[in-house]
């Protein structure tokens, strides 16, 4: 009787077992693995699971910080070739600017033709408010081969719009008395006023100079002109 009843509490004592084995067994499957794991109690349960969400947070957020880090890589990137291309254009633009000063320069405001087929040619006309003064530049060119001028100790003058007269003796073409001109190379000279009145020059009716043209005296005369300020 005695064996009976053991061997009935080890069979029950083996179902337990089982049964319970059963119930502690949890089957999971991960990227096409199966996982199995043995959790003693609901609490373990619930510890892995949690486990298992912060793994799965940790792995999903360490590519995305890897594409931030990389899309702020490529923007720096561009944002250099940004500022290459930046550079590019303003030097480009202050080149135009150059070269569009440098072909108005050549351009002359007006012109008048002397002996000698000498070309007298005005190409700026300029006052400075500081120094209340009215600068004028002037080109001469020749057709002929060559041309002997005599700028210095002559007069120059101007009328403005209310009649009045102001002359000076500032003629320059570099620091040479004589200047010789030569075919295909035209040659600057400058006329220099001082203590104009500003209020009065905004427009010059009359713009006169002499030069010595070979053996010949003559008069230049630009007229209708504005003064740039």
């Amino acid at each position: 009787m005695d064996r009976f009843v053991r061997k009935d509490y080890e069979s029950d004592s083996f179902l337990s077992r089982q049964k319970r084995m059963y119930e502690e067994l949890s089957i999971f499957v991960v990227e096409n693995k199966t996982i199995i794991i043995t959790i003693p109690s609901m609490k373990k349960l619930l510890v892995a699971v949690f486990s298992m969400m912060l793994s799965a947070s940790a792995m999903a957020q360490q590519p995305l910080e890897s594409q931030v880090i990389e899309l702020k890589q490529k923007i720096e990137a561009q944002q250099q070739q940004l500022n290459g291309l930046s550079r590019r254009v303003s030097e480009v633009e202050q080149l135009n600017i150059d070269l569009r000063k440098a072909m108005d320069f050549g351009k002359g405001i007006t012109t008048a033709q002397g002996d000698n087929g000498v070309t007298y040619k005005l190409i700026s006309l300029k006052g400075n408010k500081a120094e209340k003064s009215i600068t004028a530049i002037f080109q001469m060119s020749t057709t002929s081969d060559m041309v002997d001028m005599v700028i210095a100790g002559y007069e120059a003058s101007y009328v403005d719009l209310y009649g009045e007269r102001q002359k000076t003796e500032n003629l320059t073409v570099g620091n040479d008395v004589m200047v010789r001109v030569f075919k295909d190379a035209p040659t600057n000279g400058r006329i220099i006023f001082n203590d104009v009145d500003i209020d009065k020059v905004k427009e010059i009716k009359l713009l006169r100079f002499d030069v010595l043209n070979g053996e010949n005296k003559e008069s230049v005369m630009f007229k209708d002109l504005k003064v740039e300020w």
